[in-house]
């Protein structure tokens, strides 16, 4: 599987070469104000076509995930491609928690021993879509349990379901918190199984993984769009990482708090 910026697929600077012109794909754009879009479609003839015709879809399309194998004559077929195709719109239907742009799929013509290859691929492939930073778990799974955090701390006690953040950053964490709630007291701050995330009604600020050896902070924002004249943030947004956000700050130290705070107000003003 790959995550490819759409712009690379667009101009076709991706530097690919997919042995197996069958493949599924689905077009990611994110939505600051609201639901994500998603569009899945497939493709006989791999990646250099299909997957940039759906501008009328949405137009700020901002990765494409690519559903392959890596060799000919593998289960990948027209027939399961279809069936892949409609798995997976089924499943960001029932979810509710995405903009699906796709049109009417069927489930296409593989026999019965192929649409059991199909069902191990996808458990794999939605594995494989959440460490790559696209979220299709059914709401049943453990990860989609989450916890609105009041004053935002977190404690040395949380919830089993939740990560617990490592003892020397917890100070740090609850600093930054009391720090980004006096840029806006109705910021949210929620705890999920691998993230905390920061919102502003409806509109994502950032998101945190604490589950490393450091605090890594991503700005909901795009490449370009934060005033960033010493270039420290990292441009993520083709590589898969748990929470949301294209821009990384690796936060070790309080004396950095001043400049995420100013990174996060500009996140608010976009």
């Amino acid at each position: 599987m790959y995550r490819i910026p759409y712009e690379k697929i667009k101009d076709r600077t991706h530097g690919l070469e997919i042995q197996n012109r069958f493949i599924v794909y689905i077009l990611h754009g994110k939505n600051l104000n609201g639901k994500d879009y998603l569009y899945v479609g497939k493709s006989k003839n791999g990646i250099d076509y299909r997957p940039v015709s759906h501008e009328d879809k949405y137009r700020d399309w901002d990765d494409c995930y690519i559903l392959t194998t890596f060799k000919e004559r593998t289960f990948l077929n027209d027939g399961t491609i279809q069936y892949i195709e409609d798995a997976i719109k089924q499943r960001i239907d029932s979810l509710d928690r995405f903009i699906d742009t796709t049109n009417v799929t069927n489930m296409g013509t593989a026999n019965s021993a192929e649409e059991e290859d199909c069902d191990d691929y996808l458990e794999d492939v939605y594995d494989r879509l959440f460490l790559m930073g696209l979220d299709l778990y059914e709401r049943n799974n453990p990860d989609d349990a989450e916890e609105q955090l009041p004053q935002g701390h977190l404690s040395d006690k949380s919830d089993e379901r939740f990560f617990t953040v490592r003892p020397k950053f917890l100070s740090l964490y609850n600093n930054l918190v009391d720090e980004i709630l006096k840029l806006n007291s109705d910021i949210t701050v929620t705890a999920k199984k691998v993230y905390i995330k920061f919102m502003l009604g409806k509109k994502y600020l950032f998101t945190i993984d604490c589950n490393n050896s450091e605090i890594i902070v991503y700005l909901c924002a795009k490449p370009g769009q934060i005033e960033d004249p010493k270039k420290i943030l990292k441009d993520v947004s083709a590589t898969g990482h748990h929470g949301l956000g294209d821009l990384r700050f690796n936060l070790n130290d309080s004396e950095q708090i001043p400049l995420i705070c100013e990174f996060v107000n500009q996140v608010i003003n976009l």
